[in-house]
């Protein structure tokens, strides 16, 4: 039995091109700080685990489009890519994480 856990945090930085007065679609492209954990536990040779963790900063990127409500609030729907993480733990590459969000922005 195996199991994996990652958490980071990014910073980032977005490029708005206006379509029209209230929408906007982005790219974003920064870094990501990430720890990541694979653990396994083998059953043949009695109840082996083994862990690793890693500790890595990469990059991420992804797009996304900006619904402008108000001048101070708005919506945003975003897909990002956060790369290879985990990479050299469990005896494999990483993997690219995706996320989806829908959230708001407030201007102040």
């Amino acid at each position: 039995q195996a199991t994996a856990k990652a958490r980071g945090v990014f910073l980032s930085a977005l490029a708005h091109l206006p379509l029209g007065d209230s929408a906007s679609v982005f790219v974003k492209a920064g870094a990501f700080r990430s720890e990541a954990e694979f653990t396994e536990v083998i059953t043949t040779t009695g109840a082996t685990r083994v862990s690793r963790t890693e500790r890595r900063t990469d990059a991420n990127y992804g797009i996304g489009l900006q619904w402008g409500f108000s001048p101070s609030l708005a919506a945003r729907l975003e897909l990002e890519r956060f790369r290879r993480v985990g990479r050299q733990i469990g005896g494999r590459e990483g993997r690219d994480v995706d996320l989806a969000s829908l959230g708001i922005v407030f201007k102040f």
